[in-house]
């Protein structure tokens, strides 16, 4: 939307686990906070509704079979992504605390028992309210002079790639021509020497063809956005 003599302001509404980062001053600078059970103030809301957070752990290996270790890019990247880590989930369940769908999950406090879950020992097996929510939260952004792209996305994305990983990758298929779309980005498909002038589209393909060569076994959505000066 318009701002008044600051310049653009963003609004930034999210739900679950997909993210949201501006690249500002060439840095990535974080619009978003996932929906996660471990996240301290989800994690107590889940507690409090009479739900419980269990954690397993798990060697993320992505597709590994699908990496494309000839390309030192990827190479150099890998013991970053092949991994041990926790994942945390709803009642054994789920690994969001927030979701527009799972409706076994919303509705709890109606009913008078829930008989699906492996409920721990000492459980009444009811829940005073939902476990999920449907409620997005949204953030309220000014966009600065500093800032040149909106990078969205989900898991699939994150999975196998941090903030500042995707916000440097975007920087290096813009290349030193600037700003904005129409100039002469390196692209995977060009030839040695080769450049084509790359579009938003263009670009956000190219990080979802990064993903799936780094393994990302999830669904993989991206949306650039360039902010004009």
């Amino acid at each position: 939307g318009g701002g008044s003599g600051s310049g653009l302001e963003m609004w930034v509404a999210n739900l679950g686990d997909c993210a949201a980062v501006v690249c500002r001053d060439g840095k990535a600078f974080a619009v978003s906070n996932s929906h996660k059970p471990d996240r301290p103030d989800e994690k107590q809301r889940i507690l409090d509704a009479g739900g419980w957070i269990t954690e397993e752990k798990e060697l993320f290996m992505g597709q590994l079979h699908r990496m494309d270790l000839q390309d030192p890019d990827i190479a150099n990247v890998v013991e970053d992504v092949v991994q041990w880590v926790t994942i945390s989930r709803v009642c054994g369940e789920l690994a969001v605390s927030r979701s527009l769908g799972d409706p076994d999950f919303k509705d709890m406090a109606s009913q008078p028992e829930c008989p699906f879950f492996a409920f721990p020992d000492g459980h009444d097996r009811t829940f005073s309210s939902d476990l999920l929510l449907a409620t997005p939260e949204v953030q309220h952004v000014k966009i600065e002079e500093g800032d040149e792209f909106l990078v969205l996305a989900s898991d699939g994305l994150w999975d196998v790639l941090n903030l500042e990983q995707v916000v440097q990758t975007v920087k290096k298929f813009m290349g030193a021509a600037g700003k904005g779309t129409g100039s002469a980005f390196a692209s995977a498909d060009d030839g040695p020497g080769e450049a084509q002038d790359m579009t938003c589209d263009d670009i956000a393909k190219e990080l979802c063809r990064l993903a799936l060569r780094l393994g990302s076994a999830d669904n993989i959505t991206v949306i650039l956005v360039f902010f004009h000066w």
